[in-house]
């Protein structure tokens, strides 16, 4: 729509796509005198490209050709020019329409996502700072002690989040039967976990610390 509307143009209008016509030099700029015309900011880009591409003038001939308008008479070629025209600024406002909404359900579509991945890691899908609370993390608050907070089949299981999942397996244990050990040989991780998650936050931030940086790709 776009290129047929250009190659209906009469020469006059489309000399201000070009700064100087020998040596050919293209207008890449919307013009000042432009720049509050709405249709013109809106336009301008894809009117451009149409009348690189209709250049030289051989070309415009061939696409009035493809809708059988070079042999109209000029009163019905006037006609059918400012009836493109106007059905050019029309698609182009539907088009710029329909991206927006494509582009809404895509921002909606990665937002969902983060929330159930939040979710998933923190128990909280409106976690933001990286923070955790025990009784997000471990379903109903974590037990008296680490059996009961981290042991028990898939419906009593209290470590329902990745973070309560991570503080089961890796956080050093405060008693001598529990783990002695976390998994990583890290002093951040050194710190005992509390029977009671009190600390849970604390452990859980120095065991991040023991995770790889993710490398840029490049």
């Amino acid at each position: 729509m776009i290129k047929l509307n250009l190659s209906l143009a009469d020469a006059t209008w489309l000399r201000q796509f070009k700064k100087q016509a020998e040596p050919l030099q293209w207008q890449d700029t919307l013009p000042d005198s432009h720049k509050n015309d709405a249709d013109f900011v809106t336009l301008w880009a894809d009117w451009l490209k149409a009348a690189k591409e209709l250049n030289p003038e051989p070309k415009a001939t061939e696409e009035r050709s493809k809708w059988e308008l070079n042999d109209l008479a000029k009163n019905k070629l006037d006609s059918a020019r400012q009836e493109v025209s106007q059905l050019t600024r029309k698609a182009k406002r539907l088009t710029d329409r329909w991206t927006l909404l494509e582009n809404s359900k895509k921002l909606k579509t990665a937002t969902d996502a983060l929330k159930r991945l939040t979710l998933a890691v923190y128990g909280d899908e409106n976690n933001s700072d990286g923070t955790i609370e025990k009784a997000k993390v471990f379903k109903g608050g974590p037990g008296g002690s680490r059996d009961a907070t981290c042991r028990g089949n898939l419906a009593s299981n209290k470590a329902t989040s990745i973070a309560g999942a991570l503080l089961c397996l890796c956080a050093k244990g405060n008693t001598a039967t529990e783990v002695e050990k976390p998994c990583a040989a890290f002093p951040a991780a050194s710190t005992a976990w509390q029977a009671n998650g009190d600390n849970s936050n604390y452990v859980f931030q120095n065991l991040m610390k023991t995770c790889p940086k993710p490398r840029q790709q490049h």
